[in-house]
């Protein structure tokens, strides 16, 4: 037998994470709120080593979700969701824009001072 071969696209910052249609929706059930999360730090792994030591992306994912216990923080799963929904409603592409004009705006908007 051999096995059909399924369109993979990429996903995370690097693009590195490659997952199914129908396994990306299998991890928003069972992630909801940490899904993202664990496609960043799976593309962020796979890049800091140069090279894919996984066969499988969703497996990978699923397997260092069960060793976290899935305990993740309130504060970041409240971030993984309003990351989630802005991506959801479009307002954060997966690549940087690099408008200088934007940039501009979005920094003279911003009147928040940290120190």
């Amino acid at each position: 037998m051999t096995k059909k071969k399924v369109q993979k696209n990429q996903y995370g910052e690097f693009g590195n994470v490659l997952l199914s249609n129908e396994e990306l929706e299998k991890l928003k059930q069972r992630l909801p709120s940490s899904y993202n999360s664990y496609i960043e730090k799976v593309d962020g792994y796979i890049e800091s080593k140069g090279k894919n030591p996984y066969a499988s992306h969703y497996a990978t994912i699923l397997n260092w979700a069960r060793r976290d216990g899935e305990t993740m923080s309130q504060k970041q799963q409240l971030q993984d969701r309003a990351l989630n929904k802005k991506q959801e409603q479009g307002r954060i592409s997966r690549k940087p824009s690099y408008d200088l004009e934007q940039i501009k705006r979005d920094a003279m908007m911003n009147t928040t001072i940290k120190f």
